[in-house]
């Protein structure tokens, strides 16, 4: 048996073993949810998108990883066109309320990855740097977030965007 680790990732620590089979497994707790989601979504792309997609041969919880066939080709950059065109359309075109996806609330998500930032990472700067970015990430966790966040809003509500939109092949008939 040959294993390859992939040590790339943030998240995931990558395992291959044979150069057949992968093995993903969580770095950190936080990111367990991610697998989580993972695991109940993409099964959902395997047939929709125009590339290949992990098909989950086991999903492990207790530990968190999951194992799968390793896929095969080169990936999808924006060299080629073509292809990535083709998975933007088909990924902007699902329909979303029939994926099994939960809402995340995204303002309270970056806040909280900004409070953990101070409290993981402040302690292991100088004085002087920790006084020179803690402006501007006090600043990212509330006014300036909150005023992009009003303005991607009200630019939202002049266009009559609601927060259900169609599907983009929908909404590109529609011009």
């Amino acid at each position: 048996m040959t294993l390859v680790a992939i040590d790339d990732g943030f998240d995931f620590q990558v395992v291959v073993v044979d150069d057949a089979w992968v093995l993903r497994f969580p770095r950190r707790q936080e990111v367990v949810h991610v697998l989580e989601r993972e695991v109940a979504f993409l099964p959902h792309l395997v047939d929709v998108l125009p590339v290949e997609v992990p098909r989950f041969a086991h999903v492990s919880r207790d530990p968190p990883y999951v194992l799968y066939p390793l896929i095969r080709g080169t990936p999808l950059v924006d060299e080629d066109s073509v292809g990535v065109r083709a998975f933007l359309d088909t990924l902007h075109g699902l329909d979303v309320a029939k994926l099994p996806l939960q809402p995340v609330d995204w303002v309270a998500l970056f806040k909280a990855r900004c409070a953990g930032f101070e409290e993981l990472v402040f302690p292991l700067l100088d004085e002087e740097l920790r006084a020179k970015i803690k402006p501007v990430v006090s600043a990212l966790r509330t006014a300036g977030l909150d005023k992009t966040l009003e303005r991607i809003r009200a630019e939202r509500a002049r266009a009559g965007i609601a927060k259900t939109r169609k599907p983009r092949r929908e909404r590109a008939k529609g011009r």
